[in-house]
């Protein structure tokens, strides 16, 4: 597994899946967006979701953020303390607990 930033968003990259889990968010971005695949270096990843339910915790600054991935649910600590956060957009999202 690879820690790497991109767009101020820390992913863990599994280099034999080819995979990537959002792992932290940069806290002075206003705003993030988890894209359905990215590209480290001429690899493509398919972003297949997050490492635990604290990625976005008091993150203060976060104003906008748009989850691209699938999710089963959106637990009800994800955004805990993102006092600013006015804007959220998830695809396919089967149960949201805000």
């Amino acid at each position: 597994m690879l820690a790497q930033t991109i767009d101020g968003v820390e992913y863990q990259l599994d280099n034999y899946e080819k995979t990537a889990k959002v792992n932290g968010v940069d806290y002075a971005a206003t705003m993030v967006v988890i894209p359905q695949t990215l590209n480290y270096e001429g690899t493509d990843y398919s972003v297949v979701g997050f490492e635990d339910d604290n990625c976005f915790n008091y993150h203060e600054e976060l104003q906008s953020v748009v989850i691209q991935i699938p999710m089963d649910e959106i637990p009800a600590r994800f955004f805990s303390y993102c006092r600013n956060l006015s804007f959220l957009y998830y695809y396919q999202c089967q149960n949201q607990v805000l």
